[in-house]
């Protein structure tokens, strides 16, 4: 094929081959199943390679030849096949098409939507080709409506193909016409033949008759018969075909229209991967951006490979939660004496403030005075549905709305969805979509399902018995098969770790770095929640919310509402008492509101030369914030600590997959999930240990310069819900209980430790 020897000459100069696939549903399925990677089937493939004058691009149908040339070229280890979303979208469909295997895969995949969202990761800002073409390149591209759906071509094929349609109703509806009209005209002429010959019986009479009768047939037989059918039906054959002429030839056109389109993709693809690849070189991103696609390329291994639920463990629980279900709702219905839709918001926010005359929560907030420009504290009722204002609100029907509420959410959502889906799956497998580009601060999102949703913990103690443990128990059918075991790892409170590096407050280095030696191995035993409880005078509880809440700047008033900080008596914030807690936590840590007040006075502009609204990570990753936006200090700070932690994980996800996945020492191992700071693999039941020291040796690596060390739990488990199980042992040595030593977390060998090491090469520095 000549465009594919076009390509393969310009690809010998520069192996950068630009890849984007259009794609369409199964027939007779419905059209967005064209979006789906494991149904969507193969339609144009296009291609582009080249520079400046020479670049070339072409969309070719999806021959054997053509499928032959991408395989080929996916398989080189030299060349680079750059796509926008290529990773999570066209190579999956390459995989389920059997085309090739992300497994075989050696070419160096570059996605350039990842490194649209490292120049901005704004919720809203749009990623998608057209919208980054028109943003990095200036050129307004076709759109898929445009040259799929709305072309000129295609609204007159669905203008012909009705007319056709209309053609064919209307000559079946002339000759159905036809035929009533000939039955009723030989019965009417047969009637009056009849009726003038009634009375006549002589020879010459009969004879008339016999001549007039066959005078009618030869009527009705040319007014009515085959010849004048036949003419109807050529004609309207005729008619059609000069249709179906047309529409092929409109739909010659309406195909180019497609090929220039998928053409264009490619093309412009190509372009941007050069333009975005210039800038973040200026910005001196490059490593990161190779860091950010490889993620990308972790997050299809996830998803092809699966994680597997059990889907009788889950109809023992929708067995069981069914009547719980019916019983809370039907005592919502007993208690309010009338009828309703529970998940109604509209119709419970009347049933509950004004048909049960519940007060409604009073929240104090302080804003200022449009007149005399001073703070004022304000007290406002707020009369709203959610779980956040209705957790506030003692009353019995709220309570058991609560938990109605929670329990039909994790019901319908997870017990009975998860089983339909795994029971679509022979080895019941859960596909779930993971993105590692799908929040502005770069930690992973999940979707259909949600993985980060199911709670691990139980709900708190006002809730009912029953509803408290349902999160844990839906992680319960999250299991290993058989022969296999789930390696599940949990970086130890990595954020407030990080909150020690980034503001350098001594305390809390001091906490993090207390350890005590115990026959030659180092246990960190640093215990920020006690440090903290002991220096504000307070329980564990609080001190723990005061860790989690208060390190970002928290304000008092919100703190109030994510502690549950009540006033005695009353379900109104105690934001008295929580102003009291921040003021004592700052301090008590005062490299937090330094720290904050830093970033602040760079926001603010108070030093010119320090002014900005894009904050560095760690890694050396930005995040950018637009000048319209509403930024504090607090908010800068908490970028920098969470964007730093998701940097983290990412680079731990990579080494995993690039260590152990791959590693044929530790075959029949894979990468599974990523939640929040949780990591897990499946593995074969005789490797489980040995995996389970190289995710902690991996994990607890310092993989950038920091003061404080990076803590892991590893547990080896049957299913998911045993990773918060406190009777798993962890992956590590612990102290004997004789010592009185209480560590953080396991601790590595110097044995183990050079046994993983082996397997860690140096760290790559690539690219893209």
């Amino acid at each position: 094929m000549q465009e594919l020897e076009e390509l393969k000459r310009l690809l010998i100069f520069d192996p950068v081959l630009a890849l984007d696939l259009e794609t369409k549903a199964p027939e007779g399925r419905p059209a967005d199943e064209a979006l789906e990677t494991d149904k969507a089937q193969l339609y144009l493939v296009a291609l582009a390679a080249g520079r400046g004058a020479s670049l070339k691009s072409y969309a070719l149908p999806p021959t054997a030849e053509v499928l032959e040339f991408v395989q080929d070229y996916l398989k080189k280890k030299y060349v680079r096949v750059v796509g926008h979303n290529l990773i999570n979208y066209d190579i999956e469909v390459l995989h389920y098409n059997k085309v090739i295997r992300f497994e075989e895969i050696q070419a160096r995949l570059v996605d350039t939507l990842p490194l649209v969202w490292m120049i901005d990761e704004a919720k809203t800002t749009d990623r998608g080709l057209k919208a980054s073409a028109r943003k990095f390149l200036g050129v307004n591209m076709t759109t898929f409506e445009e040259a799929f759906i709305s072309s000129p071509n295609a609204l007159e094929i669905r203008r012909l193909t009705h007319i056709k349609k209309s053609v064919a109703k209307t000559t079946e509806t002339r000759l159905k016409i036809l035929k009533q009209t000939r039955i009723a005209e030989k019965k009417r002429l047969t009637e009056e033949l009849k009726k003038k010959y009634e009375d006549k019986r002589d020879k010459e009479s009969r004879a008339k008759k016999k001549r007039s009768s066959a005078n009618i047939d030869r009527y009705i037989d040319t007014t009515f018969g085959e010849v004048v059918q036949t003419g109807i039906r050529i004609s309207a054959e005729e008619e059609v075909k000069k249709i179906d002429e047309k529409i092929v030839e409109l739909d010659k056109a309406w195909i180019a229209d497609k090929v220039r389109y998928a053409a264009d993709d490619s093309r412009r693809s190509l372009q941007l991967y050069g333009r975005v690849r210039g800038i973040l070189g200026k910005r001196n991103l490059l490593r990161w951006a190779d860091m950010e696609i490889k993620n990308k390329i972790a997050c299809t291994a996830m998803q092809l490979a699966g994680m597997r639920v059990d889907a009788d463990r889950l109809e023992s629980l929708d067995k069981e939660l069914i009547p719980l279900v019916k019983e809370l709702e039907s005592r919502l219905y007993d208690m309010a004496k009338c009828d309703f839709n529970p998940r109604s918001s509209k119709q419970m926010n009347t049933l509950i403030f004004e048909t049960l005359g519940v007060p409604p929560v009073r929240e104090t907030t302080r804003q200022r005075n449009p007149q005399t420009g001073e703070m004022e504290v304000v007290i406002k009722e707020v009369k709203n549905t959610n779980e956040k204002t209705l957790a506030r609100i003692d009353h019995p029907f709220v309570q058991a709305l609560l938990n109605y509420r929670a329990i039909s959410k994790l019901h319908s959502t997870y017990v009975v969805s998860l089983r339909q889906r795994a029971l679509l799956d022979p080895e019941w497998r859960i596909h779930c979509i993971f993105n590692s580009t799908g929040t502005v601060t770069g930690r992973y999102a999940s979707h259909d399902p949600n993985l980060q949703n199911i709670p691990s913990r139980a709900k708190p103690s006002e809730y009912d018995e029953r509803v408290q443990d349902l999160g844990p128990r839906i992680r319960w059918a999250f299991c290993a098969p058989k022969g296999k075991k789930l390696v599940c790892a949990d970086l130890s409170q990595i954020e407030l770790r990080l909150i020690a590096q980034v503001t350098g407050d001594n305390h809390l280095l001091e906490i993090y770095n207390e350890h005590t030696v115990y026959d030659g191995l180092k246990f960190y035993t640093g215990d920020i929640h006690k440090a903290t409880s002991e220096a504000l005078g307070i329980p564990r509880k609080p001190a723990k919310n005061c860790n989690f809440g208060l390190s970002y700047g928290m304000g008092a008033a919100k703190f109030a509402r994510y502690a549950r900080l009540f006033i005695p008596g009353t379900r109104e914030w105690d934001v008295s008492t929580a102003r009291t807690f921040k003021d004592k936590f700052m301090d008590r840590y005062q490299g937090i509101p330094e720290t904050i007040g830093t970033l602040q006075d760079m926001i603010d502009g108070r030093d010119q030369r320090f002014k900005t609204r894009n904050f560095k990570m760690l890694t050396g990753r930005y995040r950018h914030f637009s000048k319209n936006e509403n930024l504090y200090g607090g908010k800068a700070f908490n970028s920098i600590i969470q964007g730093s932690a998701a940097d983290l994980i990412k680079i731990i996800v990579w080494n995993i997959y690039k260590t152990i996945v791959l590693d044929p020492t530790f075959e029949g191992t894979r990468l599974v999930l990523q939640v929040h700071d949780e990591v897990g693999l499946e593995v074969p039941e005789e490797l489980a240990q040995a995996v389970g020291v190289m995710v902690k040796y991996i994990m607890e690596r310092p993989w950038f310069n920091l003061d404080v060390p990076v803590l892991a739990s590893v547990k080896v488990c049957d299913d998911w819900s045993q990773k918060d199980d406190d009777t798993v042992p962890e992956i590590g040595t612990m102290p004997p209980e004789e010592a009185k030593i209480k560590p953080a977390v396991a601790m590595l060998t110097p044995d183990e430790e050079a046994w993983a090491a082996q397997f860690l090469p140096e760290v790559e520095c690539y690219s893209v």
